[in-house]
Parts: C-alpha cells; structure tokens; sequence
C-alpha cells in the first residue's frame, strides 16, 4: 500500500516528537514533579490490589482520596506488559505525542489544506508549555488535552456517528479529569456565538450540548461528592492552602503567554480570532475561538490554573495558526511572488525554530535539573530501611509524596489538599517547624502530630534560607541520625505543660 507524502509527513511529524520527548524523558533517572510518585503508587496498588488508593493510609498520616480513576487503570494496563518506571516514562509522553494526528485532522477539517495542516501539527508538537509539563512528570495532561480536542473533533465531523464517538470520548473525560468543565463551557458558548453570528445550529447538536451539561454536572458530583461536602464551591481551587493560590492561579499574563506557546502561533492565532469576531462566517472558527475565549475567561477569574489554560490555548492558536497559514499560501499563490512561496515557507520554519522548537527543548533541559534530589532519595530508603512502619516524617508539603512512595512511611502533608479540612493550619505549622527559632513551639506541633522524624532538605534549605532550624543546638531533643547534605532529625522529646520529658 502506497502512502502519499503527507501522510508519510505526519508519521514522521509523530515519531519526530515522540522520539524527542521520550529521549529527553529518559534523560533523567527519577521524575521532575514529585506528584509523578503519587502517580506511581496507584498504578503500583492497581497492579497488586486492583483498585487505586482511594484510602491512603500514609497521607497526612491517613486520609480518604478523592479522584477521577480512569487515567491510573490506563497506565496500570499497559503495566501487565512493561515496568510501572518504564509504562511512567514512555505512555504518557506516546499520549501527549498524539495530540498532532489530533491537530492535523482538526486543522485539515477546518482548511482542506494538507499541507497547513501538517504545519499545525508540528506547532502543536512543540508548544513549550506542553511539552516541559508533560514530558517527564506523568502528567495527566498527557491524556485529557488529546481526549479534548478529539472530542472537539468527532463534534464538529459531519455524520451521527461522530455525535456518537464524542459522546464516548466525553464519557471517558469525565472519569478522567475536571477540566472537562472546560470543554463544556467552551461548548455552550459555541452555540452563543453561532446564534449572534447567525450560523445555523443543528438540533443535534443542542441536545449533545445540554446532555454534556448536565452529565458534567452529575458525573462530577457522584465522583468528588466528598470533597464538595467538605469545601462548597471552593472545591474550585481545590483546597489549595492560601498562602499558595496566588502562586497556581497567577494572573494572565500576555509576556509568560508567548513564550510558553510560540510567537508564530499566538500572534497569528490571534489574529485569526479577531477575523473571526469582525466577519469570517465559520462554524468550526467559532469552536476554537470559544474555546480560546473559555480559557481566557476562567484564567481571568482565576479558576483554571495558568499553566492549563496556556496548554488550551497554545492547542487552539496552532490549529489556529494552520488556518492562517493556508489564508497565507492561497493569497501568495495569487500574486506576482508565488513562485518564491517555498521562501516564505521556509521563514516561517526558521521563525518556529527559533521560537517554539528552541524552547521547547529548552523547558526539556530544565526538567533534568528539576528531578529528584538523589541525596534526598537516599535519604528516604534509610527512613523506610530504619524506622517502623507506623512512623510519621516532617517535610516541607512539595515532598510528601516522596516520603510515602520511597520510605513508604506517613507523611505530615503533600499537595493533595482535597477532603482535608485543616489545610491552611498545618501549611502554616510546617512552615513554623522550619522557621521557628523557638524549640518549645516545634515540639508542640511535632508532639501534636505524633511526628517523629524531621527531614531538612535542600528544597527545605533553599526555601526557609537556613542550614538546619535555629532551634538544633544540640542533640538533646534533636538526635541527628542521617547526616549528609540532606539531614534526619529524630524528635526525642515531648513537650509537657511545664518542661520537657526526654524519651529514647
């Protein structure tokens, strides 16, 4: 079977951008987020429990988990045939690497220009945002942007069957994560902007709209029913302490936007939008134009975190950017200088080079550096091979997860804040640990919480600017029991109304 030379371009687009992903991924021994290891131990739980760890007896020394399920039973199937270290490095970034066949059908939907198309989808594989976030973290990123935008797809295909794939395509959405809400919203003012720009709206596809409402709605609430119990509405920001929200819900920033998606396809796809609002009459340009005004809008207010809505909107201003670029070739064609678009052609290759290739590698360099300390690592192994099983750590909250998947002991706290109810305290009481140049007030928080092991690591160190907490003068109540550039403290005193009882 003979495969025509676009097709063949596609392939090798694929392999290009899954070859470079999963080598950069393997360039670095352990993962760059330490939520990876969260990760891993559900995969791991399904492996050996068939289920994922929805009671999880080490977190926050032990608590119920709230979670959509469907992204851990994916990899934990691919881990019957593989390593669960190798299903976590080479799967989610083959996932990810999908996301251009998804951009180049979109785009060849939207301009029947191949060869537009083809350059979508190469944009769409190196947006640098996207490619730093889910290269080496098991990111569940790495599944729902694709499902999103196939969704997107199968609803904009003529043809019943393909409200039927995206009904399937949505359906698994929901159990994989919320930002389907997003997909919804993006959806609903689809059908606004159709109404205003007086594009005809099937009937079929008002009651697919309103189905996914409502199934959103439903869905959501039987899956995260605790967590909305126990937070209200503010489930939104999903128990975020509020020392941190500031820092994962940033404002919008025009700047941070164009380098983390590319010059090329911001400028153009926003310039495409803008013909959208002022004249082009296009159903599938009034898709992704809600679906980039969905995104701007909820950043806005601050209920999608920016780096999420800077991969949507990187995704939709590359198909976007496609259209333009096939506006581009057929507007050359007709002029004096066509025959020097193969030129043009190549400026617009040497500018995404510059502009989104370079970065994105780049981000891919720095996730090296971002990867588990292997001092830390050693340390946990000496917690998990010295201390019993029922014993509680103190880290700083970005390395819970490491104490519970390493030491496989309790941890204090990590950054799967939802269902806990007393958050914003112990956010703030780790901090005092660390910070406090008082020994009586660490030990009323360390005896509090039955802690009986304190980790001062460089994270630690970098974050509260000490060596070790002023109060560590001796070994009295603070025996030093790993010494490296990573220290264990073991807690060898209890705190009473009156003095201090020194136990061992």
């Amino acid at each position: 079977m003979k495969i025509d030379k676009y097709a063949a371009a596609l392939i090798a687009v694929f392999l290009l951008v899954a070859g470079f992903r999963i080598y950069f991924a393997f360039q670095a021994n352990e993962f760059s987020d330490p939520d990876a290891y969260f990760v891993l131990r559900q995969v791991e739980n399904i492996d050996s429990h068939g289920t994922p760890l929805f009671h999880d007896s080490l977190s926050y020394g032990g608590r119920q988990n709230t979670f959509a399920p469907f992204y851990y039973y994916f990899l934990a199937f691919f881990g019957m045939f593989m390593p669960p270290y190798l299903v976590s490095k080479i799967i989610p970034n083959v996932l990810a690497s999908l996301m251009v066949i998804i951009v180049y059908f979109l785009t060849l939907e939207l301009t029947q220009n191949r060869k537009a198309a083809i350059f979508a989808a190469i944009a769409s594989g190196f947006i640098p945002v996207f490619f730093s976030e889910t290269l080496n973290s098991i990111s569940i990123y790495s599944l729902t942007i694709p499902l999103i935008f196939l969704a997107l797809y199968f609803f904009i295909k003529k043809g019943n069957h393909n409200l039927n794939y995206f009904l399937i395509t949505f359906l698994i959405l929901c159990i994989t994560h919320a930002s389907t809400f997003l997909l919804v919203a993006a959806l609903l003012l689809y059908l606004l902007l159709c109404k205003l720009e007086n594009l005809s709206i099937k009937k079929e596809e008002i009651e697919v709209v309103l189905f996914s409402l409502f199934f959103i709605f439903w869905s959501q609430f039987l899956i995260y029913k605790r967590a909305f119990l126990n937070h209200g509405f503010g489930l939104v920001w999903q128990n975020i302490p509020a020392e941190l929200l500031n820092q994962t819900f940033k404002d919008f920033n025009i700047l941070t936007a164009i380098l983390q998606i590319g010059i090329l396809p911001f400028v153009f796809g926003i310039y495409i939008i803008f013909k959208f609002i002022y004249g082009i009459k296009n159903k599938m340009l009034a898709l992704l134009t809600s679906l980039a005004l969905s995104t701007l809008f909820l950043m806005w207010l601050k209920l999608i975190e920016i780096k999420l809505g800077l991969i949507f909107l990187g995704v939709t201003l590359s198909i976007l950017f496609g259209y333009f670029y096939g506006l581009f070739e057929d507007y050359i064609k007709n002029t004096k200088v066509a025959s020097y678009l193969h030129i043009f052609f190549a400026a617009f290759i040497i500018l995404f080079l510059l502009t989104s290739f370079y970065p994105a590698v780049e981000y891919a360099l720095q996730e090296k550096d971002k990867q588990l300390d292997p001092e830390l690592k050693q340390a946990m192994f000496w917690l998990n091979q010295n201390t019993d099983s029922n014993t509680t750590i103190m880290t700083t909250m970005q390395e819970g997860n490491l104490v519970t998947y390493f030491s496989k002991r309790k941890n204090f706290m990590d950054d799967n804040f939802l269902t806990i109810q007393d958050v914003n305290k112990r956010y703030k009481e780790t901090d005092l640990v660390y910070t406090s140049q008082y020994e009586s007030d660490a030990l009323a928080i360390l005896n509090k919480y039955k802690i009986d092991y304190l980790v001062v690591s460089t994270q630690a160190m970098e974050r509260y600017g000490i060596e070790k907490p002023k109060y560590v003068t001796d070994e009295r109540c603070f025996e030093l029991v790993f010494e490296n550039i990573t220290k264990i403290y073991k807690v060898t005193c209890k705190l009473e109304v009156e003095r201090f009882e020194i136990y061992q």
